[in-house]
């Protein structure tokens, strides 16, 4: 006599293989969002240029000499998410050769597409600085900026700088 031949087992899946295939799949996608949000974030703070400068030199030699740079310039960023800048410090240099004094500044937050507006005041009444910027001529202006800048979910020291040729004329 023949016996029965066995009833084929289905192939199903456990319910801890089914659960496991769930959680990853909801770990994969935490990770992709994250890593999305992170990207929009760092380039939102990260993204930060120095835009629109425009300013005048004045400077006096003698006993009571200056020199004195009123800049006016944007700060804007080129990101997608609203950005929060603080610790704002600008500073300016002449030909890579004369630093002029940091200057702090407040900062705020702005969208996309705006900017913040900020009006300076670089001065010096260094000698050799004088000296220097009384000779006249084709000078190379920078401008810079160090700010802490925050975005969603990313927040970092930020360094940004502008530069351009202006052309005064001697003291004597």
């Amino acid at each position: 006599m023949a016996l029965p031949s066995p009833i084929p087992k289905s192939e199903s899946t456990s319910p801890v293989a089914g659960k496991r295939a769930v959680i990853i799949a909801v770990l994969l996608t935490l990770v992709l969002v994250v890593g999305a949000l992170y990207a929009v974030s760092y380039q939102s703070a990260r993204g930060l240029t120095i835009g629109n400068v425009n300013g005048r030199m004045s400077y006096r030699t003698g006993l009571f000499g200056y020199a004195e740079f009123d800049i006016s310039l944007k700060i804007s960023s080129t990101g997608i998410l609203d950005t929060t800048i603080s610790q704002v410090s600008f500073g300016l240099t002449i030909d890579s050769l004369i630093p002029f004094s940091a200057i702090q500044a407040i900062g705020s937050t702005f969208s996309p597409g705006q900017s913040l507006q900020y009006t300076l005041r670089f001065s010096s009444s260094n000698p050799s600085d004088l000296q220097y910027i009384s000779e006249g001529g084709t000078h190379q202006v920078t401008v810079s900026v160090t700010i802490w800048s925050s975005s969603g979910i990313y927040s970092g020291w930020v360094t940004a700088s502008a530069s351009s040729s202006w052309n005064w004329s001697s003291a004597g």
